[in-house]
């Protein structure tokens, strides 16, 4: 099956949570964010523990904005108080990043669409090398 896109997603857990608090919370974030990015039939999921915070990492089929407007509301349901998220969609073809941030059992959305190396001084500039 050819995966069109990857997601990136970072959650942050409370400083004031205490060990126990925070493995446990963790641990049920796990279980809940595998089985909603399983129904959705992602692949290579893949989950790293970072201590004060947790890092998943799975491929899509296709870059379908409704899908992961799902995902987010499902996710959003346990993210909340002491956790908040980040997920990052990058379409493979780098036409599109999608960026959520997911806090308070709510969601936003940014899209960045991504210029072809032409349309970079048209549009936006960052910063440019040229060789002597």
């Amino acid at each position: 099956m050819l995966l069109l896109t990857e997601m990136f997603g970072h959650f942050i857990f409370a400083p004031e949570l205490s060990y126990e608090e925070l493995m446990d919370k963790e641990r049920l974030l796990i279980q809940a964010v595998d089985a909603i990015l399983q129904n959705a039939g992602t692949e290579h999921i893949q989950f790293e523990s970072l201590g004060d915070a947790m890092r998943v990492q799975c491929a899509f089929a296709e870059h379908d904005d409704a899908l992961f407007h799902s995902l987010c509301r499902q996710i959003a349901q346990h993210v909340y108080r002491d956790v908040e998220a980040r997920l990052l969609f990058v379409d493979k073809n780098l036409h599109v990043l999608n960026l959520y941030t997911i806090c308070n059992g709510n969601w936003k959305e940014a899209l960045f669409a991504l210029p072809y190396a032409g349309e970079i001084g048209k549009h936006m500039f960052l910063h440019e090398e040229q060789d002597e």
